[in-house]
């Protein structure tokens, strides 16, 4: 058996004995530390291209199974030969091919992640045992012992640790070298300047050995280092700087703020010199106008391993911070590079927290209150930590969870990894940041919902899809947090769409925290699409979706997104108030009742009072027992309800033992329900069940009410803000309305609903059903209408990412024009020149 590592979104695969030597793969999709260039190059993979791919530059095949050739890019899927790479037809400009509007671009996603702490941040003591001892350069076998006969002695030349706390302290690294009795100081100094690449003589140095018990003593370059050594005890000899040879020279990288290779500048320095007087001079030297300062920073950056990129104060004399680095480490000070950068505005790390009780999230007094209790709870030894600087954001009780920002990083992370530990059993999240400044102005990304626990794997396997075709941080699994936290990344977007992966409960589930986080959405209604992989799928029918996931590749749903228009939909709030207290289930608890003086009356307490959202339908008798007994057998064995196919094969299995045994344990609602729409008493036939539909797609796709014209109702429609209210004389009826020969009995259409029920009956509510107890039941309708995206057959199939409305936007905006991004909506190869896909573009829209 081997182990392997599989990476789920570049699909890179590897034997845990060979990641060592794994290839770095994965495209970036967010920034961290470092800045994007202004436009995206191709990310290029080598090899495993499909059997018909054609080089976007010659035209001809460029895929082969004999070994691993040409070259496919990771955003915009383009291929090309290896060989035409540098044809000059070609652009090195990445535009995201034809989900170009779709993709968040990575200069726009800022996202920390976990930081390798191997080394650890505390100061590890120094480790006395030397390394293997090396000759002029040449490793020693460790195996074997110092050869004594030869008259040579191992000696350290050494520096002081590294400082500066940008640095983590770590053990010498400095290896051994065996010199013997004629060898003198500069020799050896000379030898070490030579293996740090030091280009400097050795007079700038002198060198300083400490015997024991004893004062520090200078070494001329003739004295004979032999002499104090021994083979038992290898000494130590300390290289300093001489103050006479400290630079007075810098030189300031300018590639980054000039977007091209440039020269460095070189400036002379004095004790007096400050970083923004640095700053000023180097601007001054590439004839920046109208610019101050303080919109740029220094930083200072080392390829040294774990090096971490430092800011360097405006006021700090640079004479002296580079004195103070040429002491501490010579070869630190030689790595050392000093990079002119735009100031980068202070970016807070968000962290989502759920788990908590809902009480506690009523209001920001509350919630201030409870995450100082998580604080005081976890952290009892804080160690010099401070909380003071964390936002305490929004907070939402339906999804019990809480949004937090943090100043930095590293104390986001320490949140997470502290909280699961408190009494609430919290789960913490560290989330990504989107620059809506870096966004373009046609960008209008779609933010991805997938439920992996839906339709079997199906919702696993879409969830790596969609985050291979799109940028990973706009893909979010509903199974990890809900919807709440990629809602609360996309806030501050203008407008962005939703795509939602999974079953009617779950479109439910996502169009509830949209209601919820409405306040605090830039884009209070964003559109939202649907992907079904549910059973019954009727929301999705009813859009124009389809019945469920037959197999479409993501692109093919990301385009069919383009194809729709945007309509309202009505949802309703459906509150059971329960008129009466459960029956005892024993006589003690009846006498423990009589002894508290509890009085069986009618409990108008909100404890009996429950609030459900309703997207598709509410249904009462004969269609709530059979989802319930299906609920109830998946619960029992979840192992046998794990794909579409077997979930209705159970819902036939149950309506067929309903037929075979007549409906007998159906109860006749007539006699126990009382039904008022808009104020007006129904008068009920004799009926087994009734369906409250706000959507004309029931059980899986039945039209339980029907097309035919009729003068006392209206047809049916979600955004009319009326209910259809359908009656079911049996099972008989059932199946013929699942068969298509008849429809349901028209009862009423209204808004305002109330029902009366007098005893305990078997409901359902978009597929979720339960036993309900007597209760007065009332249905209205939320305030909120959702914007979804139904499928349209007006539009053409686009084989580009570009709607009529970005069409029209790119028509009316011609400094749009002059964007390089831009490519041909009929070809992915780049034409003559930007007016000629803009003439393109506008003949499109012509037709």
């Amino acid at each position: 058996m081997f182990l392997l590592f599989n990476f789920s979104v570049c699909k890179y695969h590897s034997h845990i004995s060979c990641k060592e030597f794994s290839l770095d793969n994965c495209k970036e999709c967010a920034t961290g530390n470092r800045k994007f260039e202004e436009h995206l190059c191709h990310h290029w993979i080598e090899g495993n291209l499909p059997h018909d791919a054609k080089c976007n530059v010659c035209g001809k095949n460029c895929s082969t199974t004999e070994c691993l050739a040409s070259m496919k890019c990771g955003w915009c899927g383009k291929t090309i030969h290896s060989a035409c790479l540098n044809s000059p037809m070609f652009s090195p400009s990445c535009n995201y091919g034809d989900l170009e509007f779709q993709i968040i671009p990575p200069k726009a996603v800022t996202y920390y992640p976990v930081e390798d702490n191997k080394d650890g941040d505390a100061d590890e003591e120094e480790d006395d045992t030397p390394d293997p001892p090396e000759e002029d350069g040449s490793p020693v076998d460790t195996e074997k012992k110092l050869d004594t006969t030869n008259e040579k002695r191992p000696i350290f030349i050494c520096e002081g640790g590294f400082g500066r706390g940008s640095i983590k302290k770590r053990r010498e690294t400095v290896k051994p070298i065996l010199i013997d009795k004629n060898t003198i100081v500069e020799e050896l100094l000379m030898l070490y300047l030579k293996k740090n690449r030091i280009v400097e003589p050795a007079g700038n140095f002198y060198v300083t050995y400490t015997p024991e018990n004893s004062k520090e003593v200078v070494l001329s370059f003739t004295d004979r280092p032999y002499n104090y050594s021994s083979h038992d005890k290898p000494i130590k000899l300390y290289v300093h700087s001489k103050a006479e040879s400290i630079a007075n020279s810098i030189k300031i990288q300018v590639d980054e703020i000039m977007k091209s290779p440039q020269k460095p500048v070189k400036l002379t320095l004095d004790p007096s010199s400050t970083v923004e007087d640095i700053i000023g001079r180097t601007l001054a030297h590439l004839e920046f106008e109208d610019v101050h300062p303080s919109d740029y920073m220094l930083e200072e950056s080392s390829p040294t391993y774990n090096y971490v990129p430092v800011e360097l104060d405006p006021n700090e004399h640079i004479w002296i911070h580079l004195q103070d680095q040429r002491k501490v480490s010579l070869r630190h000070f030689v790595n050392i590079r000093y990079i002119l950068k735009h100031r980068v505005k202070e970016v807070w790390t968000p962290v989502h927290i759920s788990g908590l009780p809902k009480e506690k999230l009523e209001t920001p007094e509350l919630r201030k209150a409870l995450f100082q209790e998580l604080i005081d709870e976890v952290f009892v030894e804080r160690g010099g930590l401070s909380f003071d600087q964390i936002r305490i954001g929004p907070g939402y009780p339906n999804g019990k969870c809480l949004f937090v920002e943090c100043p930095d990083p590293k104390l986001a992370h320490l949140l997470c990894a502290a909280l699961p530990s408190s009494k609430f059993k919290l789960t913490a999240q560290v989330l990504q940041s989107i620059k809506v400044e870096s966004m373009g102005p046609l960008c209008e990304p779609v933010a991805v919902f997938i439920n992996s626990r839906s339709g079997g794997n199906q919702g696993r396997d879409l969830l790596l899809a969609f985050k291979r075709h799109l940028n990973p941080y706009q893909v979010f699994d509903l199974a990890h947090g809900g919807p709440y936290p990629g809602l609360y990344v996309f806030r501050k977007l203008k407008t962005f769409r939703i795509l939602i992966g999974g079953g009617d409960g779950t479109f439910g589930w996502v169009l509830t925290a949209i209601q919820d986080c409405q306040e605090d959405l830039v884009c209070s209604n964003p559109p939202s699409a649907l992907l079904p992989l549910g059973t019954g799928n009727d929301l999705a029918r009813a859009l124009k979706w389809g019945s469920g996931y037959t197999g479409e590749k993501p692109v093919t749903t990301l385009k069919g997104i383009e194809q729709t228009d945007q309509v309202d939909f009505d949802r309703w709030n459906i509150s059971f108030h329960e008129t009466q207290l459960k029956k005892k289930a024993s006589i003690v608890e009846e006498l423990v009742q009589n002894l508290t003086t509890a009085v069986l009356q009618p409990n108008s307490s909100s404890s009996n009072t429950k609030e459900l959202a309703m997207n598709n339908y509410f249904g009462i008798g004969i269609d709530g027992q059979i989802s319930y007994e299906f609920h109830t057998a998946r619960e029992e064995n979840p192992e046998k309800f794990n794909t579409r196919f077997k979930n209705k094969a159970h819902y036939f299995q149950l309506s067929l033992q309903k037929f075979i045994s007549g409906g007998r344990s159906a109860l006749d609602l007539q006699r126990h329900l009382k039904v008022t729409v808009d104020g007006k008493a129904l008068s009920l036939p004799s009926l087994q069940g009734i369906v409250f539909l706000n959507i004309p797609s029931w059980a899986a796709g039945a039209d339980i009410w029907g097309t035919t014209h009729d003068e006392q109702f209206a047809p049916a429609s979600y955004n009319d803000g009326k209910l259809e209210v359908v009656g079911i004389s049996g099972v008989i009826h059932m199946g013929q309305i699942h068969s298509g020969i008849r429809n349901g009995i028209r009862l009423a259409q209204g808004t305002n609903i109330k029902i009366q029920m007098e005893t305990a009956i078997a409901v359902q509510v978009d597929g979720e059903a339960w036993i309900q107890d007597p209760a007065t039941i009332t249905i209205l309708p939320t305030p909120y209408k959702a914007a979804m995206l139904v499928r349209s057959k007006k539009h053409p199939h686009l084989t580009k990412a570009l709607s009529d409305k970005q069409l029209k936007k790119i028509s009316t905006a011609p400094e749009l024009l002059k964007s390089p991004s831009i490519s041909s909506p009929r070809s992915g190869r780049s034409k003559d020149g930007p007016l000629e896909t803009f003439k393109e573009m506008k003949e499109e829209v012509e037709k």
